[in-house]
């Protein structure tokens, strides 16, 4: 099945599936964009049998293509002599060679998916928000903190550390310290981000 924590990251993800009829798979079975979920490692199979990387560089590749004895599709790559096979997996997944395995981004090349991405930057940038002051980011970062239990609110101090507007998701960083009492002093607990767009709330 598709790692589907990974959506938080690309929530565009789209299945990628095999064809149903018995032609031979082509290039276009694997065009598109592929990621190792979690890692942040993507890159682009393009229809001139070239191969971009996250960083835009762009590399030939030296492709077959064959089938499986149940019919899922494969693409070799020749590197010197050496060959590498990925195979489309009939979830849409694509294990690599070495059995990592893949999920589709979609039928995009590189530049074209940046296009996309920005797009979903502007747009998350220009919500309304719904938290719009420290002190409304500090009381949603104690109800985190506390749940439905505030009876040791007293013992915390939380404070505004400012807002964050280059992140993807601008958000309110509340710091928390332990107050100082029974002879001990006072003890940095850590921070939660308190996000603009619909008051959610994250450790640091």
């Amino acid at each position: 099945m598709i790692d589907k924590s990974f959506l938080i990251y690309f929530p565009n993800i789209l299945l990628h599936l095999p064809k149903k009829d018995d032609s031979s798979p082509t290039i276009e079975d694997f065009v598109g964009g592929w990621v190792v979920p979690n890692s942040g490692l993507f890159f682009f199979i393009n229809t001139d049998f070239t191969q971009t990387s996250a960083d835009g560089s762009t590399s030939p590749l030296d492709l077959s293509f064959s089938t499986t004895e149940d019919g899922r599709f494969v693409m070799t790559n020749s590197v010197n002599g050496e060959k590498f096979s990925s195979i489309l997996e009939f979830d849409g997944t694509l294990t690599a060679s070495d059995g990592t395995t893949l999920t589709y981004l979609g039928n995009y090349d590189y530049h074209g998916w940046l296009k996309m991405k920005e797009g979903e930057m502007k747009q998350a940038q220009n919500v309304d928000p719904i938290v719009t002051d420290p002190d409304q980011a500090i009381e949603l970062a104690q109800k985190h903190m506390f749940q439905t239990d505030d009876s040791f609110s007293d013992s915390y101090h939380f404070e505004d550390w400012g807002l964050e507007k280059s992140a993807y998701r601008p958000y309110y960083s509340v710091n928390i310290r332990q107050k100082a009492q029974n002879g001990f002093k006072s003890m940095h607990i850590g921070r939660i981000r308190v996000y603009t767009d619909n008051g959610e709330c994250k450790w640091e």
